[in-house]
């Protein structure tokens, strides 16, 4: 077997951002399923298996500067990226390692024990032995009580669309030329044979057949080339995943998809019965049946701590909720999964008219008149939607005087300031959050500006004259009263969100 195992090596995974990741977000996961959250207010340890090029580790260590982070990947070209980013932004509490999982799982390195461990898509990525390893890893490395989140393409949902990664391959593997060029080649068979209707694609036409037909044909040639061509590659079972990470003394306690955790979201009424019918150990992959689920997001706990109904009830009252997005941009009508629309989407106005204020805890949302004829349930549903349609985000409410902000501050500006590849999925960093907003380039452009003018207030047109100068200068333009009037409203609508998420 070679250096890399099967697992593509020779082009870079596109820079990107995932929240779920976040420490908070997984710590609402474990409340609202009854479990025991791993403990965030002390100095916490956080480990991030198959980083790329670093930049979610970049953000949650720069936004939670009280933890200690470490993340691995064993592409140099990953790391170098990852590393200079940290570098730049100065964060003395990220550690970027270049090593196999072999290294990490036979303790060639020196690592603490981790309260959080995750990764994103590199299980059903990697093969057989290194799946194992990770879980060795785990075994070492998790503390009792520590979190998992790992992610997956998923069965039953990827069974009518596996021949369409095995054609990917096939093809690749069969062309010439750089890694880039046979993705290419792939990319035009796989035209080829839609555009000609070919039986396979019309017997299964579906809306997740042309969600990867769309990816395919649109997505970065490197995310294209990971997600379709590893040797190791495959879609998983729950119940398999589950049987493997027990190895490791985890336990499944809920998913980072938080609508999952609220039957009625995503099932109808004789769904949910079945549901509740099943025996426990089953309820998932009846669950996966049912909504023929095709990516999962799971979060495993080692030795998971149940909680009683009144301890999990204060947890969650003490648990915040922040808008990541303007108040007056919230889409209130947000559709289930069902593709029903939320029956009581008339609590959400309330919940938003708070938050616009300032992010609140779970207990202070309670108190809302509005809730006053209804259950904390329905809080918590409102909470997960607004969450999951990515308008709001978990947080650990604390009082402060922004002391710890720096990190995050520096990272932000770095960002700004590098080349556009190092950051194609745009992205803010807050304290508040100790997580990150994705944002827009020319967003992340005003907010650059913004701080070399030290956040203070200024002219509107000014700042736009400047925004325009800063990208113009690094390729960006010609301007135009279309950007003009974008960056007119970021100044009146993302600009104070910002300042409230310590943002700016």
């Amino acid at each position: 077997m070679s250096w890399n195992n099967g697992y593509v090596s020779d082009i870079e995974y596109p820079a990107g951002f995932f929240p779920e990741q976040g420490p908070a977000w997984l710590n609402f996961t474990c409340l609202l399923n009854g479990y025991q959250p791993a403990e965030t207010g002390e100095p916490f340890t956080y480990c991030e298996l198959g980083c790329g090029t670093g930049m979610t580790a970049n953000v949650l260590a720069a936004s939670n500067p009280h933890g200690r982070f470490y993340a691995c990947d064993f592409m140099p070209a990953h790391i170098a990226e990852g590393r200079e980013l940290a570098g730049g932004a100065g964060l003395d509490n990220l550690t970027l390692l270049e090593n196999s999982f072999d290294d990490l799982a036979r303790g060639a390195i020196d690592l603490p024990m981790f309260d959080f461990v995750t990764m994103y898509g590199v299980y059903g990525w990697v093969n057989e032995e290194n799946r194992q390893l990770i879980v060795n890893f785990l075994a070492r490395y998790l503390k009792p009580g520590g979190v998992v989140y790992l992610n997956y393409n998923a069965m039953p949902g990827w069974a009518a669309v596996h021949p369409l990664q095995n054609l990917i391959r096939n093809v690749a593997d069969a062309s010439v030329g750089t890694r880039a060029q046979r993705c290419e080649q792939a990319r035009r068979v796989v035209d080829q044979l839609h555009g000609l209707r070919a039986k396979y694609f019309t017997d299964n036409d579906s809306g997740e057949m042309r969600l990867r037909l769309d990816s395919v044909r649109l997505d970065d040639v490197g995310y294209v080339a990971h997600e379709y061509m590893n040797d190791g590659w495959q879609p998983l079972y729950h119940a398999d995943v589950a049987r493997q990470l027990a190895g490791a003394g985890l336990d499944f306690i809920g998913s980072a998809s938080h609508y999952r955790s609220f039957p009625g979201l995503y099932l109808a009424p004789e769904q949910q019965e079945l549901l509740r019918q099943s025996p426990p150990a089953m309820r998932e992959t009846v669950a996966d049946y049912l909504s023929n689920t095709s990516f999962r997001e799971d979060v495993y706990v080692r030795g998971a701590a149940r909680l009683s109904p009144e301890q999990q009830a204060a947890w969650l009252g003490r648990m915040g909720l922040a808008l990541t997005v303007p108040r007056g941009l919230v889409k209130h009508n947000i559709k289930l999964v069902t593709g029903e629309l939320f029956e009581k989407a008339g609590l959400i106005p309330p919940v938003l008219d708070a938050l616009a204020q300032a992010p609140r805890t779970l207990a202070e949302l309670m108190a809302l008149p509005a809730f006053r004829q209804e259950t904390a349930a329905m809080l918590y549903q409102v909470a997960a939607l607004l969450i999951g349609s990515r308008q709001a985000c978990a947080c650990h409410v604390r009082q402060g005087d922004g002391g710890g902000d720096a990190a995050a501050g520096r990272l932000n500006r770095a960002m700004a300031a590098a080349p556009q590849g190092h950051s194609a999925n745009r992205v803010l960093a807050s304290p508040v959050l100790g997580n990150g907003v994705v944002t827009s380039t020319i967003a992340q452009f005003v907010h650059r500006v913004l701080c070399e003018m030290d956040g203070g207030a200024a002219n509107a047109d000014a700042v736009a004259e400047r925004v325009w100068d800063v990208m113009e200068a690094e390729g960006h333009g010609p301007r135009d009263a279309e950007g003009t009037e974008k960056i007119h409203r970021i100044l009146e609508k993302l600009v104070p969100l910002w300042r409230q998420l310590r943002i700016l």
